[in-house]
């Protein structure tokens, strides 16, 4: 049934329906995602290869994702967001559910970190995007409690999975970890597309169009701002709309690969889908490959790197993420070296992604109360999160694991829930979506990397005690760079002067 564009479903209605399914396919995603841990040393022993081979299976699906994730944002365009979703849901089954064969570990690492890579970037972006259509004044409250399933997945899940294994062997696990996120493709079902709701007389650009001018259509003295809590894999975001003297620049939320949310402006996402304005999306379909190369060169432009602070936040970034996100996956078999159970261990993930949630919100309102500049309240947690990782090493109890576990989640709750914010507020509304580009490719470099490294080292060593380490002590690093974003500005600020006076 369709109807005129003045009874879309904004705010009201089927909007709260893709609420539920972004929620659901978020605690599939993410949940599965931070439970992988579980699984290292369940390939390493029936394998009986190296840790750091392992690792592979989400290093994988971290380059998979970073490439894929910005294609599906344009065939979603063609096709709607619906039907990629589901469409992927499938293929994902398929390719996940044969690895469950485990005829060795390669084929483990190509079927099941390609199939899962797929199916996560199909859902991330188009989700959101869909979320941005179907509200405006909630839109706040509907992110916040859409994104929140990533936690809550991260929180339920690990038990779940840890039962499994104990009940149906690997192989057994690794097939209903596939029927699990199969479910995607159910949740994604309910992602009916806004233009369902167009009149029949209207032209696809006609429909477009009023869709894109009800999305940026608001009153003049209202300034949204609002939270945004996730998961991670990873963030929390913020919404905002600051107003200018013509049209304010709305801000949308962007995923990566590992759960983390990141900011955009509306400008900013239709240049990164397309270069015509966006109410020619629907003209300009068949002229997909002119679009990919749009999205490759928006996204990473790195002639950002020519600006101090932005380098600087980049390597902040990376050496954040590259710290905080590997340690997580090592978590599980770490604990079993202490002689922790295995069901206790995945209590131990369980208990990061609440603590994890708690962080997001709490950090999120400090930060919002200006007592405090957020860059600080940033740097803070990541120093406060490397002393907690390093405080690993001694723990050689289950109860004194959990408490560094939790401190670990709530502190990598605050980290995570800042970086976007403090991107903004650091580089500007302007720079963020170019920056973003760039953080999100040294982020997924770090997640490709990262963990096979660290595999390897504790390879090497037979211990996890270099391990934390570095993680511990690229937290560190970042947390102090941070702190010296004030002198980095003036140095910006003289290399701008400088440039000008030669010009």
């Amino acid at each position: 049934m369709t109807g005129s564009p003045s009874k879309l479903p904004v705010d009201r209605g089927w909007a709260w329906t893709i609420v539920l399914g972004h929620f659901m396919n978020l605690f599939f995603m993410v949940g599965i995602a931070k439970s992988i841990g579980i699984l290292l040393e369940e390939f390493h022993l029936h394998f009986e290869v190296p840790m750091a081979v392992a690792t592979m299976v989400m290093s994988v699906t971290g380059i998979v994702y970073a490439f894929a994730a910005p294609l599906s944002i344009l065939v979603a365009e063609k096709f709607t967001a619906r039907r990629v979703i589901m469409v992927s849901g499938v293929v994902a089954l398929v390719m996940m559910a044969l690895s469950s064969l485990l005829v060795n570990m390669v084929y483990v690492i190509l079927l099941f970190g390609v199939g899962f890579g797929l199916g996560n970037a199909a859902i991330y972006g188009n989700g959101l995007i869909l979320l941005g259509q179907y509200f405006k004044k909630r839109r706040s409250l509907a992110n916040g409690l859409a994104l929140s399933g990533s936690s809550i997945g991260q929180f339920v899940l690990p038990p779940v999975i840890q039962f499994f294994l104990e009940t149906y062997s690997l192989g057994g696990t690794v097939l209903l970890i596939s029927a699990l996120y199969f479910h995607v493709t159910l949740f994604g079902s309910l992602f009916r597309p806004i233009s369902y709701y167009q009149k029949d007389s209207l032209s696809d650009e006609d429909q477009f169009v009023d869709i894109l001018e009800m999305e940026k259509c608001h009153d003049s003295d209202v300034h949204e701002k609002a939270k945004m809590v996730t998961s991670n894999g990873e963030i929390g975001v913020e919404n905002m709309s600051d107003h200018h003297d013509h049209d304010d620049h709305e801000v949308h939320a962007v995923m990566a690969s590992t759960g983390s949310i990141y900011l955009g402006s509306v400008t900013s996402l239709e240049d990164m889908t397309t270069e015509h304005n966006a109410s020619r999306i629907y003209k300009d379909q068949p002229n997909i490959s002119n679009n990919v190369a749009s999205v490759l060169r928006k996204m990473f432009d790195f002639s950002v790197l020519k600006n101090y602070v932005c380098v600087l936040y980049v390597i902040v970034s990376f050496l954040g993420f590259f710290g905080h996100f590997n340690f997580v996956l090592f978590l599980p078999s770490f604990a079993l070296t202490k002689g922790i159970t295995k069901y206790n261990k995945a209590l131990l993930v369980s208990i990061c992604g609440a603590c994890d949630l708690a962080g997001r919100v709490l950090f999120g309102f400090v930060g919002d109360l200006n007592i405090i500049q957020r860059y600080k309240i940033k740097s803070i947690c990541l120093i406060l999160l490397a002393v907690n990782t390093g405080m690993f090493i001694f723990a050689d109890t289950f109860a004194w694991i959990a408490v560094h576990s939790a401190l670990y989640g709530f502190l990598g709750g605050g980290f995570v829930g800042m970086i976007a914010v403090v991107l903004i507020d650091l580089v500007g509304l302007e720079k963020m979506a170019r920056v973003l580009g760039v953080v999100l490719l040294v982020q997924g470099i770090g997640a490709a990397t990262g963990q096979p490294l660290l595999g390897l080292i504790k390879d090497m060593t037979g211990q996890y005690d270099i391990v934390i380490y570095i993680c511990s002590s690229c937290c560190l690093v970042s947390g102090i760079l941070l702190l010296c974003w004030p002198m980095v500005r003036r140095m910006e600020k003289r290399r701008q002067e400088h440039k000008g006076t030669t010009t």
